[in-house]
C-alpha cells in the first residue's frame, strides 16, 4: 500500500512480528484467513536483504499448513524463490534460507516439517555468542538486584514523591 513515511526499522519489526505469529498454531490460523494476502506480502518482502531471513522463516513455518502450501504453489512462489536464489548467488546464508523454503514448498506433504527439521545452526549465526560470553558482569536476577533494586529508594524508610520512581 502507501509506503511513504514507513522506516526500514518499522518494516523489519512488522516482518519479525509476522514470523513470531507464524510459529504458533493460533498464528497459523490467522494466516489461514487470508493466505493469498500473506503469500503476496511475503513474496514482496523476500526480495529485501534486510528482512529476507524473517520472510523466509515465516514462509517456512506457514507452509506447514497444507492450505497455505497449496495457495503458495498456485501463486507460483517457486518462481519468486528461484529468482531470489539467482539474485543472492554470492550470499550462502540467504541461499540456505531460500533453499529451505523451496524444500518445504516442493514437499509432497507435511513430512519435511516432521521428519527433517532444519538444524538450528543452519539458520543462526552462533559466532555472536562467542563474543557475548566474554562479557563479564552480573546477569539476570543478579543484575536486576545489584543494579536496580539495591539502588531503589526503600518504601518503608523514605517516602517517595510523585515522579520519583526509579523505574
Amino acid at each position: 500500500e502507501d509506503s511513504q513515511g514507513i522506516t526500514e526499522f518499522t518494516v523489519e519489526c512488522y516482518i519479525v512480528m509476522l514470523m513470531n505469529l507464524a510459529f504458533n498454531a493460533a498464528g497459523k490460523e490467522r494466516f489461514l484467513k487470508q493466505p493469498s494476502r500473506a503469500i503476496d506480502i511475503l513474496s514482496f518482502f523476500i526480495r529485501y536483504t534486510k528482512v529476507q531471513e524473517y520472510a523466509c522463516g515465516t514462509l517456512y513455518s506457514i507452509l506447514s499448513v497444507s492450505e497455505i502450501l497449496q495457495v503458495a504453489k498456485s501463486m507460483d512462489m517457486e518462481t519468486v524463490l528461484r529468482e531470489q536464489l539467482q539474485v543472492n548467488e554470492g550470499n550462502p546464508t540467504a541461499q540456505r534460507f531460500i533453499d529451505a523454503v523451496l524444500v518445504a514448498l516442493n514437499s509432497p506433504d507435511e513430512a519435511v516439517f516432521e521428519d527433517a527439521p532444519p538444524h538450528e545452526s543452519d539458520f543462526f549465526d552462533f559466532d555472536m555468542f562467542e563474543t557475548l560470553k566474554d562479557v563479564r558482569g552480573p546477569a539476570g536476577e543478579e543484575l536486576l538486584t545489584s543494579e536496580y533494586l539495591d539502588k531503589a529508594p526503600k518504601s518503608k524508610s523514605t517516602p517517595q514523591k510523585k515522579g520519583d520512581n526509579p523505574f
